[in-house]
């Protein structure tokens, strides 16, 4: 079986589906990824720019999927594993900035009374 070399449009249109199945947007990713618009465009209009670089590996992991999804659409886009890992990474994620805050707002309590 010959494997078909992926292009950079059908990468970018399931990175698109995928975004759109999250309800986030190509900006909110870059944000999340670190990765600037302009550099995901240009990954975009080139053949297999994607799978030259870390980058694949980055979205896949922020978008919940596999980089072969990204690459040959052959496998599920949303792996069980995947999504556990991502939502329980999230929780985590919140859990310490919820923390975090409340905590600042103790100091900050502290702070006030001494006033």
């Amino acid at each position: 079986m010959s494997m078909k070399k992926p292009f950079a449009n059908d990468i970018s249109r399931r990175i698109q589906e995928l975004v759109d199945k999250r309800g986030i947007t190509i900006y909110g990713l870059c944000k999340r990824t670190g990765y600037d618009e302009g550099i995901l465009a240009v990954a975009k209009a080139r053949t297999n720019s994607f799978s030259s670089s870390r980058m694949l590996c980055v979205l896949a992991k922020e978008l919940g999927t596999t980089v072969e999804y990204l690459v040959n659409g052959e496998t599920p886009a949303f792996t069980k594993d995947a999504v556990v890992k991502k939502l329980t990474s999230e929780r985590e994620e919140y859990k310490n900035k919820y923390e975090t805050a409340m905590k600042d707002m103790e100091d900050l309590k502290k702070i006030l009374s001494r006033n």
